[in-house]
């Protein structure tokens, strides 16, 4: 673009600018590169032929609704363009994670989370809605009365259909986090670089609040996965607040990992955990049949502990 100033001591204006899917695209990618770093798609890094690749690490980011997925260097750059090949299309790089089981999950709780969003804006225009009729109540009582009644019905379809996605979405969340017992290495580290598991754990808590669970009932939901990704994750002192839970709350079993009682043995933490067993001993309210297994838990962390 360029044009010629009126005022004669200013500059003519002269300059450019891009347009179209494919700056849309690196728009994107560049959003998600802080300073000193620099992140491509895979189609970008496959065509890469004079580069050095072992700077670039593979990296999955969120972006809006998409999960765009690519290969990121830090303060790592090349000399010359002619290294990254050929241009390819704009929407080459972006796709969702592998073709697994825990990748159907994820396709499906983007699905979920989707329909959740549309569920609220449609409650949130029908409420705008019966807010301004109701404001005018009283001299359209009687001609608008019908309509009322007709939008609180709707509203109310909207209410439970809303409720009902957020079960599906929360059921997703869980089996996400449950699949860490089952799932392989490779995707634990990915996950563990990209901190994607935070996002899904976090997301657990925020959805179970809203479908009316409070904090111990989620994680008693989650325990054994819960449990998993923190000690994976170098973070016991989290996995032995959800063994508290666990202990508090399940009546048949209690998963005593040995690496979790003794990160708990040295940090004075397994007297707590007794106590909490003891309790609900004392309480009668362990099964009968039960009863046996939890006294051995007890005896088992004692001699832990030492006494």
């Amino acid at each position: 673009m360029h044009g010629l100033e009126s005022n004669e001591e200013k500059e003519d204006e002269f300059d450019f600018v891009w347009v179209g899917s494919a700056t849309n695209h690196a728009s994107k990618y560049a959003d998600l590169a802080t300073g000193g770093t620099v992140f491509i798609s895979d189609a970008c890094y496959a065509d890469i032929r004079t580069i050095d690749k072992s700077a670039w690490e593979k990296k999955a980011c969120n972006k809006g609704d998409l999960i765009l997925k690519g290969y990121l260097c830090y303060h790592k750059y090349s000399e010359n363009i002619d290294g990254f090949g050929e241009a390819v299309y704009s929407d080459a790089g972006v796709s969702m994670l592998g073709d697994d089981a825990l990748t159907e999950a994820i396709h499906e709780l983007e699905k979920q989370y989707n329909k959740l969003i549309i569920r609220e804006r449609e409650i949130a225009v029908k409420e705008s809605e019966l807010e301004r009729l109701n404001s005018n109540l009283q001299t359209r009582v009687n001609t608008m009365s019908d309509k009322i009644d007709e939008l609180s019905e709707e509203n109310i379809k909207l209410s439970d259909n809303l409720k009902n996605d957020r079960a599906k979405y929360y059921d997703c969340l869980l089996k996400i986090i449950g699949s860490w017992h089952c799932s392989s290495n490779q995707y634990k580290e990915r996950f563990k670089k990209d901190d994607a598991w935070r996002f899904y754990i976090n997301e657990a808590y925020t959805v179970g609040k809203k479908l009316g669970y409070s904090h111990d009932q989620v994680t008693s939901r989650n325990d054994c996965g819960l449990i998993e990704i923190y000690m994976y994750m170098d973070e016991p002192e989290k996995a032995f607040d959800v063994l508290l839970i666990m202990a508090k709350n399940n009546n048949y079993w209690i998963n005593l990992r040995d690496d979790v009682l003794t990160w708990a043995k040295n940090n004075y933490k397994l007297t707590i955990l007794i106590d909490v067993i003891e309790k609900r001993l004392d309480r009668y309210e362990i099964p009968v049949n039960e009863r046996q297994e939890f006294y051995g838990y007890v005896q088992k962390l004692k001699i832990i502990r030492g006494y």
